[in-house]
């Protein structure tokens, strides 16, 4: 399950990129295991509704420690849908990580519910 601890990691790593400084800072959580993740961060609006400002990770497992900084700065400067991630958004921002476990094939495309199960959909662009 992710932890708070998991989510300041990235934070320290996003600082540490914006602020153009070594990251240095050991993690507080078990680093020998390997999950499957995602780094999403969002943003408070000036409506109080947070609003997404990048979210990538990927399926195959990975040390926590290496994904979580790869995917920190991967989703806060490389989300193609948003621009990088600015100084300035920092206190508004908060971060979540999803470790991904328990992956079964569905019986059908109604097979999973909203808030429960995650969806990889997969499909092939033909030429």
């Amino acid at each position: 399950m992710a932890t708070k601890q998991h989510c300041a990691y990235c934070f320290s790593v996003l600082l540490a990129q914006l602020q153009h400084t070594t990251f240095d800072v050991a993690p507080t959580f078990d680093t020998s295991t390997e999950y499957p993740l995602f780094v999403t961060w969002n943003k408070q609006g000036s409506d109080g509704q947070e609003q997404l400002r990048g979210c990538i990770g990927n399926f195959s497992p990975m040390n926590l420690a290496t994904g979580l900084r790869e995917y920190a700065i991967t989703s806060a400067f490389h989300d193609t849908r948003f621009s990088p991630i600015r100084a300035r958004e920092v206190p508004q921002l908060s971060c979540s990580v999803s470790l991904l476990t328990d992956f079964e094939d569905a019986n059908g495309y109604l097979d999973w519910k909203v808030g429960t199960h995650g969806v990889w959909i997969e499909f092939r662009l033909r030429g």
